[in-house]
């Protein structure tokens, strides 16, 4: 099941960037891939421990993922995922009376 969740992702990972690089955005490829398939190994790699760490947790405490709901719901905001202005055009960030 976690193989199907990572085939899918990646594969929405590769659609999203494809996107960008299609629409002009030259930073949507990645210059190094060797580098950027590492960092990916290593989030997926970080994902499946606390996954693990916490469904053990889960095991012997059962209000523990609500516990970590609550913990990590602001995590969610903070990460700045709503927010991409540096891969917006220029005349995006405009109106269209040419002000801000």
């Amino acid at each position: 099941m976690a193989l199907v969740e990572i085939l899918i992702i990646g594969s929405m990972m590769i659609l999203f960037f494809a996107v960008f690089w299609l629409d002009g955005i030259e930073q949507a490829i990645p210059r190094y891939f060797d580098i950027s398939l590492v960092a990916v190994a290593l989030m997926i790699v970080c994902g499946l421990g606390v996954g693990l760490i916490n469904q053990a947790i889960s095991r012997f405490y059962p209000v523990w993922g609500r516990i970590y709901g609550i913990l990590t719901r602001g995590s969610m905001f903070f990460s700045g995922v709503f927010v991409m202005p540096d891969l917006g055009r220029p005349s995006s960030a405009t109106s269209s009376s040419g002000t801000r």
